[in-house]
């Protein structure tokens, strides 16, 4: 039996100690939380509480234990350690360092896109005098900062560090915490292009690509348009994209050096142009490709495993590149702290499991009806305001089934706080998505 050491216990881990079990393999845990606490060491066959952090303890282990293969999926963070530890133990890996830095560095990344005529968001630049006032907090008395602008690290994810700035006490607080979050020197400033968010996955063997699905994102209105409460393939850009961005796309890919496993990028939308954000050198955190296994027939997350446990895959195993919005629905749903506070108490998770259980009929598809549930917090945790809770990820016939179950977890799912208050942001603007799914279906 193979033995797979998994780090960490983050966000869609439970997936892969689920579908790593199910090909046989031996799943180890490791990460500094404690067994009572953490799902992914209950779940795995074996557990380390030793530190993702502490690399040197790590590689002893694994020579110890004749580990033979690492992996995780979605943190960024793991992954930085999942690639040394594979290259100090000679294990197998679908990228390397040098690949992964495009993934980790968005201004890297930025410029191979422009290397390969692959639309971006202007940068912004700016001038010494201004640099001077964040150094000094001394007034500029003239500055040309074309507000408002969005301010960012280089090597975070996950929203982490980004602001939106209208003015210059904005972008002093926004410098300081990009600084404070990240190792990098670089801060990035662009230009605020306001737009449909946008996400494209693609499937990777021998150096080509092959587009998997495609998301867009949908914020409550009146919340920051970085919290996309909802993901869906209920996507109206899928053949603009495919004609006029997509063979771009992968000729940046293959500057980059990715060649196997998958890769994601980020897009917005506005006024007919697509503006490309950054990349994911891994499985993307809305982890709809369970879901997605169901249209497309292929299994995402399997292929990944495979890649670490040293399995080759050839381009001839490459899915089918999507070219048309799909007519059933992956999704997920984002439960983001619409306030800061300590959570009390989680109700109606009995609900959703109740919910999960009817849809599914005990054939091979049950994993893909199943409503897939997550969460994040636990009651006595303290929060800040638009920390993520939660998510839910689930496969629908068509987009009315989509809000049809999301009416009812706004109704019987509640995260209460020590006031008694709701605390996460229900998503309620429906006739949005369902405008965007009828809209995908017209471009067949």
């Amino acid at each position: 039996m193979r033995k797979l050491l998994i780090l960490g216990g983050s966000l869609g881990i439970f997936d892969v100690i689920a579908k790593a079990r199910a090909m046989g393999c031996h799943v180890i845990v490791a990460d500094y939380t404690d067994y009572e606490l953490s799902r992914a060491k209950q779940m795995a066959d074996e557990h380390w509480d030793v530190s993702t952090a502490d690399l040197d303890e790590l590689e002893r282990r694994c020579r110890q234990e004749g580990v033979d293969a690492i992996y995780s999926a979605v943190s960024e963070f793991n992954l930085d350690r999942v690639v040394v530890l594979c290259e100090r133990l000679g294990l197998p890996c679908y990228f390397d360092q040098q690949t992964w830095s495009y993934a980790r560095n968005k201004a890297k990344f930025k410029e191979a896109c422009r290397e390969e005529g692959v639309p971006v968001i202007p940068d912004v630049k700016i001038d010494e005098g201004v640099l001077e006032y964040l150094r000094t907090g001394v007034p500029v008395a003239q500055y040309d900062i074309p507000f408002p602008v969005v301010v960012k690290p280089v090597d975070s994810s996950g929203n982490i560090g980004l602001s939106f700035c209208y003015d210059m006490d904005d972008f002093a607080r926004a410098w300081d915490l990009a600084t404070k979050v990240s190792s990098n020197p670089h801060v990035m400033v662009e230009e605020y292009v306001q737009g449909e968010q946008l996400h494209y996955l693609y499937v990777l063997a021998e150096g080509e690509a092959s587009l998997l699905y495609s998301l867009l994102s949908f914020e409550q209105p009146g919340y920051p348009t970085s919290l996309y409460s909802v993901v869906s393939t209920a996507n109206t850009h899928v053949e603009d994209w495919v004609r006029d961005v997509s063979p771009r796309v992968t000729r940046v890919f293959r500057r980059c050096g990715c060649r196997d496993g998958v890769a994601f990028v980020q897009a917005i939308y506005r006024d007919g142009q697509f503006h490309v954000l950054e990349m994911g050198h891994r499985l993307s955190a809305d982890m709809s490709f369970n879901k997605v296994m169901g249209m497309t027939g292929f299994d995402a997350l399997k292929w990944m495993i495979e890649l670490q446990l040293g399995v080759k895959h050839t381009k001839d195993q490459l899915p089918l590149s999507q070219t048309h919005a799909f007519r059933d629905c992956a999704s997920m749903y984002a439960l983001f702290a619409q306030q800061e506070g300590t959570v009390s108490s989680i109700e109606g998770e009995d609900f959703i499991r109740e919910l999960s259980a009817s849809r599914c009929d005990g054939t091979d598809t049950d994993p893909i009806n199943e409503i897939t549930w997550e969460t994040l917090v636990r009651p006595g945790d303290t929060v800040r305001q638009h920390q993520l809770l939660g998510r839910m990820v689930l496969h629908t016939d068509n987009a009315e089934e989509l809000c049809d179950i999301l009416r009812l977890v706004n109704q019987r799912l509640r995260i209460v706080d020590t006031s008694g208050r709701n605390m996460y942001i229900r998503y309620t603007d429906f006739d949005r998505v369902l405008s965007a799914y009828e809209e995908s279906l017209s471009r067949e």
